[in-house]
């Protein structure tokens, strides 16, 4: 049961990360530039 619902919150978590950065992605506008600060933001949270 436990293994179950840890994959639960991994797909959970991976979602919400990916729908997170999309939506850096839309603020911050396309192209090099958002991908630039997206880059500098993952750095930071390291």
């Amino acid at each position: 049961m436990s293994s179950i619902i840890g994959v639960r919150e991994g797909t959970v978590k991976s979602r919400l990360s990916r729908a997170r950065k999309q939506l850096e992605t839309i603020l911050e506008g396309e192209g090099a530039g958002a991908n630039r600060t997206r880059n500098e933001k993952r750095k930071a949270s390291f």
